[in-house]
């Protein structure tokens, strides 16, 4: 993912209607999505999944697309963001993720604080590592505000429904050094542009808790 879409990003998340064919009619666990481009579109449909229920099935063939919420969350009431995936097909490289030729991830979901300028905004985003242990960080390659969390690695829990728990708050205070009152919005993504790949996977709905 490229430097000049980690700056469009916060551009991007108040306006009302990026691309607003989509959205996904699931309650308060998923508001409706938009569409953001950047390098070839990945397929997101609505599925039924025998154990989930209606979730977001996401097919990528060397592209850079992704799903956003735009939606303010008060971190102090609701600081904890839960989600699920199934990776079922992980795309193949040998590259790098914390080079620029690897900055591809298979899943991902992260979260946007915009700053006063776009230049201060930050983001976390949860990954599925090709090869990095969970609990590593690093910075996004393109954009320093951007930070990279690994919650899953390797391929030993493929093809089954995984949750998570994050104390967002947490993360943003010890990622960046500072608080962060409020997000901006949740995103979904899978990513396999720069190295030419191809995966598949489902999401679940997400939602903020105390």
């Amino acid at each position: 993912m490229s430097l000049v879409r980690w700056i469009v990003l916060p551009i991007l998340l108040p306006i009302v209607g990026i691309s607003s064919a989509w959205s996904y009619e699931l309650g308060d666990a998923f508001g409706p999505w938009d569409k953001i481009i950047f390098n070839g579109e990945v397929i997101y449909t609505q599925v039924k999944d025998v154990e989930q229920g209606l979730v977001i099935r996401a097919e990528s063939h060397s592209a850079a697309s992704g799903l956003i919420v735009s939606e303010e969350v008060e971190l102090s009431q609701t600081p904890f963001l839960h989600w699920s995936w199934k990776l079922e097909q992980p795309l193949q490289s040998d590259a790098n993720e914390q080079s620029k030729a690897g900055d591809d991830f298979s899943v991902r979901v992260y979260v946007v604080a915009k700053g006063l300028f776009p230049w201060q905004a930050k983001a976390i985003s949860y990954i599925w590592s090709r090869r990095y242990p969970v609990g590593t960080v690093w910075d996004n390659p393109f954009a320093s505000h951007s930070k990279m969390v690994v919650v899953e690695s390797g391929n030993d829990r493929l093809k089954q429904w995984l949750s998570y728990s994050r104390n967002v708050e947490a993360d943003f205070r010890s990622l960046f050094g500072k608080p962060v009152r409020t997000v901006d919005g949740v995103a979904i993504m899978s990513d396999t542009d720069n190295t030419g790949s191809d995966a598949v996977a489902l999401y679940g709905p997400y939602r903020f808790s105390r």
